[in-house]
């Protein structure tokens, strides 16, 4: 007999099973390429915010257009939207009580999509969303912060972090 092929006892069932041992050691000879084409066609991509079966990872096209970018002008120290272009380039209320924060980059809009995208990250345990996060803010990153920026997670509190078990 093969290595890894078990035969059963012909009293129970007269074909042969295949251990999983077996498939995993034909598997760990394909290139990593069509093992990932594989898995997507068992297990196809859902949409970030509705889960509805996609064909590549992140959102339909029913919901990108409707993930709008932070029009400009913008308060460069709380965001908030400016009717007009400011020589401070803050808002009012910042030039009257500045807060301590020197910049606030928003790279799109507080709206349904975005909200469902954060809840989703934050409380249904959906890391997997790391890479369409990146996607999206990378440009407006790359815009705004030079090499020299210090970019800094606001911490949670350990109680949370314990729940949630990422910052």
């Amino acid at each position: 007999m093969k290595k890894g092929v078990t035969k059963l006892d012909d009293k129970s069932s007269k074909n042969n099973s295949i251990s999983a041992g077996f498939i995993f050691n034909k598997l760990k000879k394909l290139p990593a390429l069509n093992i990932s084409r594989l898995v997507r066609m068992a297990f196809p991509a859902l949409c970030a915010v509705c889960d509805t079966h996609i064909y590549n990872n992140g959102i339909c096209p029913n919901w990108r257009p409707k993930l709008e970018p932070m029009p400009e002008p913008a308060c460069r120290k709380c965001a908030r939207i400016l009717n007009h272009q400011t020589i401070t380039g803050c808002c009012e209320a910042c030039l009257l009580n500045p807060p301590i924060i020197t910049q606030i980059i928003v790279a799109y809009r507080n709206n349904v999509v975005s909200k469902s995208l954060i809840l989703k990250f934050k409380y249904a345990d959906r890391l997997e969303l790391t890479t369409i996060f990146s996607t999206l803010l990378s440009p407006a990153f790359n815009q705004h912060c030079k090499p020299d920026t210090l970019v800094i997670p606001i911490p949670l509190h350990p109680a949370r972090y314990r729940k949630r078990m990422f910052n």
